[in-house]
């Protein structure tokens, strides 16, 4: 006798309600930060054929735009037998707005959707005024527009302490002192205090570029690019690199993560985790990581981790410490490894 296993549970409506409960609950995300990937364009500058939007429920600009990443570019996955796909946190339970009327109740419930709403409605001056610690929680929900009359993909994020990855189709058309005005979700407009942590992939040639132009790295192209990002970028706390080729050692102790505001340094996705990579020293910064595969000439100044070190140095020179008229200080920036559950 054979056991047909099937996709679906016709009869989950006759369980009881605490047992339903508990497995709608494995279906939320977990209360973690967590890795928020996008397609960034600038509506007035950038090829943007085809790009499924993700657009806000109550409000949407022209200039930058955020949409679902390109398949050919998906992180790769872990597992090489499986195919690449969106690691996305908000894939996770973004289905669960529209599978039911049961499970969207419970994602309200989860994300507390009624009780921000009022705050967004009736208490907008209120919300303004808070720290942003204390809006650590507050979700965005918006959705993906789909082709072919196909139904919209709804997902809530939390702008606040979610970790952005931002893979634009170039870093030059991007004007950082829009981004937090032009994209709904977490805009400044909204009553959001703004996307805190940015992420951006770091490209294995610019390690490359910094080390041939030593000991002038403040005339690379990206690195002025960069630089102009950390101090224009209103309202983002911090600008991260994701290094791909970065991998946290088997046996490393493990990392006490915070997620709180200001000190955030583990962000969660569907497979892997990305964690904090302390850039002070490159012999102590390897202590418990290694490269999957070797950077340029395997020269330690062809590397991420110098390449950040380096950033910081020239967005440091590039401050005028005696000018009592200077803007606000720059965001910082930081590199994340990875690293498996």
């Amino acid at each position: 006798m054979f056991l047909i296993m099937t996709a679906t549970f016709d009869r989950f409506s006759d369980l009881p309600r605490e047992l339903r409960d508990q497995i709608w609950g494995f279906a939320l995300r977990t209360a973690r930060p967590g890795v928020l990937i996008f397609r960034l364009y600038n509506s007035y500058k950038d090829d943007h054929a085809g790009a499924h939007d993700a657009v806000s429920l109550d409000c949407c600009f022209d200039g930058h735009r955020l949409a679902a990443p390109l398949w050919n570019r998906y992180f790769d996955n872990i597992d090489t037998k499986c195919s690449d796909g969106n690691l996305s946190t908000y894939l996770i339970d973004g289905g669960l707005w529209t599978a039911c009327k049961e499970s969207r109740l419970i994602i309200e419930k989860h994300f507390q959707s009624s009780e921000w709403n009022y705050q967004h409605k009736y208490q907008r001056k209120e919300l303004v005024r808070q720290e942003c610690r204390h809006l650590l929680n507050m979700p965005a929900t918006s959705y993906f527009c789909c082709d072919g009359g196909n139904a919209p993909h709804y997902f809530t994020v939390l702008p606040h302490q979610d970790l952005f990855v931002l893979q634009p189709e170039s870093l030059d058309n991007i004007d950082w002192d829009c981004i937090n005005f032009d994209i709904p979700i977490g805009s400044t407009v909204k009553g959001f205090k703004g996307i805190r942590h940015l992420a951006i992939e770091y490209n294995p040639e610019w390690g490359v570029q910094l080390s041939k132009a030593e000991p002038h790295q403040a005339d690379v192209p990206i690195v002025q690019t960069l630089i102009q990002a950390a101090f224009n970028a209103d309202y983002v706390r911090k600008i991260w690199f994701i290094d791909h080729n970065l991998k946290r050692k088997k046996d490393s102790p493990v990392i006490v993560e915070n997620a709180s505001f200001s000190d955030t340094n583990a962000f969660y996705a569907s497979d892997r985790k990305f964690v904090e990579v302390k850039c002070d020293y490159m012999a102590t910064s390897l202590d418990n990581w290694q490269y999957i595969q070797q950077e340029g000439d395997g020269s330690h100044n062809e590397c991420s981790i110098y390449f950040v070190t380096s950033l910081r140095e020239e967005i440091n020179a590039s401050m005028d410490l005696d000018d009592s008229e200077a803007d606000e200080s720059p965001c910082l920036v930081g590199l994340l490894g990875w690293n498996n559950f």
